[in-house]
């Protein structure tokens, strides 16, 4: 007992010496969201709702001037358990522990000021580019987009030019067959080790020089140049042709612009894709694009604003030997589309009228009508979480969706955000058999404290 005190005292003493040296600030939010929804389907099929919460916790350390850390981690919580058999609904529901009741590390990095013009970053990361439609952080989902790696980041009076190395997937860490083995695994037999450094190193890494342009003329604020190569070399011995373990060598390459004058603002963003993947037995070439055009009108009654919004991106057509159905990469997903997420870009081409106002510094309303087609009847479309829906092969119209919403902030950091959504199905939907033609209504609301 008295050597466990003499080991606390120490440790305690140590942390108030680093203390005085360096500063810790820290930041939390909690989120409660409820969603209500009729005929999700699009059929009569009834009503489901749900609870969801998340609690987000993050520390920034500083050890003088050229050092900081960053970490940040969550809580995840659908209320109640799945349901299924194995769970108890009188005690504590022990299957639901790992999905129900963990805590996430959502990134955890340090930045290095090199000098005043070049700071290094090491870690796992957001990466946010342009305006976010092509990487974003996410933070609306319930788990944000972040990508571990390296960054370096040079900034002069004419840029901030940004080059990232980030890896996506390492499957010689995975154990998906016995020739992929964790490296130098102290488990591992030298038959093991053997079999391994025979095989290829099979990973996907991005490679990222993105440019912010900082010297603009007064009617332009943004200016974005980034080029991404995605490359994944072929995972061995898999006998397998899914997309997801094949060579590929794509390179993404856009711009992003915006800016305003005389009320009037504006933002263009363009993104294309080329390249080849390589399953198996075929090689396919990799063609697609996205263009995302808004322009938008504010005047002083109530600080409201107006604004169009017109999207395509591309899909495979008839009879193309290539991959043309556009890759939505990480981009911002809940604030593109409509509001109520039922499509994902990739084959997506719509347009949306909105309407927005703020009554005071906290007040916000909102009401945006979008109209959805498919850009290529012979390709499908996706939901955010990739699943394709099912569609009639000689319809493009998917259908159209309002959104009315409203914003409140109070003292304390509390905001309260109130949403209906409508969906109601095109010809794409309603001309399945059996038919979709059930309007799909969604309610939601959303609390949000800041500490």
């Amino acid at each position: 007992m008295k050597k466990l005190t003499a080991i606390l005292a120490s440790v305690a003493f140590i942390g108030s010496a680093y203390a005085a040296d360096s500063e810790v600030s820290q930041n939390a939010e909690f989120r409660l969201r409820y969603k209500y929804d009729q005929n999700a389907d699009r059929t009569d099929s009834g009503s489901k709702d749900a609870w969801y919460s998340r609690v987000k916790w993050g520390s920034t350390f500083r050890a003088g001037e050229k050092f900081t850390g960053h970490l940040a981690v969550l809580h995840n919580s659908t209320f109640g358990v799945s349901g299924v058999a194995g769970d108890m609904h009188t005690a504590l529901p022990s299957a639901e522990l790992n999905t129900e009741n963990a805590l996430l590390v959502q990134s955890a990095y340090v930045n290095w000021m090199i000098s005043n013009d070049l700071m290094l970053k090491v870690g796992r990361m957001p990466i946010v580019i342009g305006d976010e439609r092509v990487m974003g952080e996410n933070d609306y989902l319930a788990n944000p987009y972040a990508f571990e790696g390296f960054g370096l980041g040079y900034e002069s009076e004419f840029a901030h030019v940004g080059f990232y190395g980030l890896k996506l997937a390492d499957f010689s860490w995975n154990s998906m067959n016995d020739n992929l083995v964790r490296p130098n695994d102290g488990g591992a037999t030298d038959t093991d080790n053997a079999a391994s450094s025979s095989a290829k190193d099979p990973e996907r890494n991005l490679y990222i020089v993105n440019v912010d342009f900082k010297s603009l003329p007064e009617f332009l604020n943004m200016a974005n140049l980034h080029i991404i190569a995605d490359n994944q070399s072929e995972v061995n011995n898999l006998g397998t042709a899914d997309s997801n373990y094949s060579k590929r060598e794509v390179t993404r390459y856009g711009v992003a612009i915006g800016g305003e004058a005389a009320g009037v603002d504006y933002r263009v963003t363009y993104e294309a894709v080329g390249g080849t993947t390589e399953d198996n037995t075929t090689e396919t070439d990799v063609e697609s694009n996205m263009m995302d055009i808004e322009l938008g009108y504010s005047f002083d009654w109530m600080a409201s604003r107006v604004h169009v919004l017109h999207h395509t991106d591309s899909g495979t057509g008839t009879g193309s030997t290539k991959n043309e159905t556009y890759d939505g990469f990480f981009y911002e997903k809940h604030y593109n589309a409509g509001l109520m997420d039922l499509f994902g870009w990739g084959n997506l081409t719509y347009s949306t009228l909105g309407y927005t106002m703020n009554p005071s510094d906290k007040s916000e309303y909102g009401l945006g009508y979008t109209m959805f087609t498919r850009t290529e009847k012979a390709s499908s479309v996706s939901n955010l979480m990739g699943s394709s829906y099912t569609l009639v092969n000689d319809e493009d119209d998917l259908g159209s969706e309002i959104d009315l919403y409203a914003k409140y902030k109070y003292d304390g950091g509390l905001d309260i955000l109130t949403r209906v959504g409508m969906f109601t199905p095109g010809a794409a939907f309603t001309d399945l058999t059996p038919k979709q033609d059930e309007n799909h209504m969604q309610f939601f609301v959303q609390a949000r404290w800041k500490f």
